[in-house]
């Protein structure tokens, strides 16, 4: 059986027997990537309405046969499955994607060469330099699997210098955090890594010119200073007190190689791909249930079962405010945000895919299936989702179960006045302010005060 490598982070590979093959139909190597990231038995029709939307049923079905045996011709007849209805990439010792292999080393969030080695698999963008114009559905998947492969990496970055900073190993610290602001500028986190390792290494004026570099950087972009926690790390390298570790310290246990390769396509620096958190505004000071906010915050922190989170009370009861008031104090917590989901007048899972996609600035109105591709783009995130009034979302309840096994890391916080009945849902039932006992004994200091004033003005 010949060997199969497909790489798709940076240019387009494919390779048989390690040798190039030379696909000679874009729409062949188009559609071996998809199956090869997806991974899944794809129907045919599915396929050529994706790759040609603009022929009817037939010449569309008859390009994708003319293309899978282009490809049988190339990289050999064993590794694609094709049936009358169905198409799928054969899974075998004989089959490589780097893709699959960079998710699998991502995973391992907590070991440290898994991570070196997921980010040197990193050549560039996702299939970088490739574009279908006559198939806008795979170019809005392509951009989507880019963005979330990118990331990923980010990801990957962080937690590696993270790692190593624990380690002591802040030679390879500062390469990592080196890689990290060069795909990511606008993270004031990997300055924050790149100028303590350049500080702790003894580069204090290396240091500091990064934060000048940081500090223009964001100016430019965005129009803002560095953050407090920049601010205090820059302060104290100017006050000394940030001082390099000494020659003889112990020896370093984590071996950092983290820089781009050197066949590396250039990776394209943009912004996030979620909105800042958009939790709505509230005008009015929010009034007690500290322990509740305690227990939901530890439920949704520290719990690691507890993925959905449904609070449940009839209406009036308060719980959208509660709700707002926790995920305000978790907000430091997800890494790609908090998102506040307002389905009051939603009543079916169509309208949720709708809604759910406009407050994450997801451009899927012309995507077939709007719920995969919701899954797809939330698959790598780390968030919380606000959903308010749940209540007429019986129909979602499958959708919602498939995005919470799919995307590991995103929680929900949902407000409702009834439980949605799903299996891995936990469920906080909302109780009413408790009044203080009017008698004497049990006055709160408060009403104590207000007392003692009003007898001294009317004295």
């Amino acid at each position: 059986m010949t060997t199969l490598r497909i790489q798709l982070l940076g240019t387009p590979q494919v390779y048989v027997d390690g040798e190039v093959a030379a696909l000679d139909r874009r729409k062949s190597l188009a559609i071996l990537a998809y199956l090869a990231v997806t991974g899944r038995v794809l129907g045919r029709d599915s396929l050529a309405a994706l790759f040609w939307p603009d022929s009817d049923q037939t010449r569309a079905r008859m390009s994708l046969r003319r293309a899978l045996s282009s490809l049988n011709q190339m990289i050999g007849h064993h590794h694609i499955q094709a049936s009358q209805d169905a198409v799928e990439l054969v899974a075998s010792p004989a089959l490589h994607v780097d893709v699959a292999e960079f998710h699998r080393l991502c995973a391992d969030r907590d070991a440290a060469a898994s991570l070196q080695q997921a980010i040197a698999l990193y050549h560039g963008d996702f299939m970088a330099g490739f574009s279908l114009t006559d198939a806008p559905d795979f170019d809005i998947w392509q951009s989507q699997q880019s963005e979330q492969l990118h990331m990923l990496l980010l990801r990957a970055l962080q937690r590696l210098a993270q790692l190593q900073q624990a380690a002591g190993d802040h030679a390879g610290m500062a390469d990592t955090a080196r890689r990290w602001v060069e795909c990511d500028p606008l993270d004031e986190r990997a300055y924050e890594h790149l100028i303590t390792a350049l500080a702790l290494l003894g580069q204090r004026s290396t240091a500091l010119r990064q934060y000048e570099s940081c500090a223009e950087t964001l100016r430019a972009e965005l129009g803002v200073e560095p953050g407090e926690p920049l601010r205090k790390l820059h302060a104290s390298i100017l006050a000394g007190e940030l001082l390099p570790v000494a020659a003889d310290s112990p020896p370093i246990a984590v071996p950092a190689t983290v820089a781009a390769p050197p066949d590396a396509a250039p990776i394209k620096v943009r912004r996030r791909l979620w909105p800042e958190t958009n939790l709505p505004r509230q005008t009015t000071a929010f009034v007690g249930r500290t322990q509740e906010i305690g227990a939901i915050k530890q439920l949704l922190l520290d719990t690691v079962d507890c993925q959905l989170l449904t609070l449940v009370a009839p209406g009036g009861m308060g719980k959208t405010r509660l709700a707002l008031k926790a995920a305000e104090e978790c907000v430091d917590a997800f890494q790609d945000g908090i998102h506040f989901v307002s389905l009051e007048e939603i009543t079916d899972v169509d309208g949720l895919h709708t809604a759910l996609a406009g407050a994450l600035q997801l451009p899927l109105q012309n995507r077939q299936d709007v719920g995969r591709a919701l899954i797809e783009a939330l698959r790598p995130a780390a968030m919380l989702l606000v959903l308010d009034n749940c209540e007429a979302l019986a129909g979602s309840v499958a959708w919602l179960a498939a995005l919470t096994t799919e995307a590991p890391e995103v929680k929900i916080l949902a407000t409702a006045r009834e439980r949605l009945h799903l299996q891995n849902e936990w469920v906080f039932d909302v109780e009413g302010l408790r009044c203080p006992d009017l008698a004497p004994a049990g006055i709160g200091e408060t009403v104590r005060r207000l007392a003692d004033s009003w007898q001294e003005y009317s004295a």
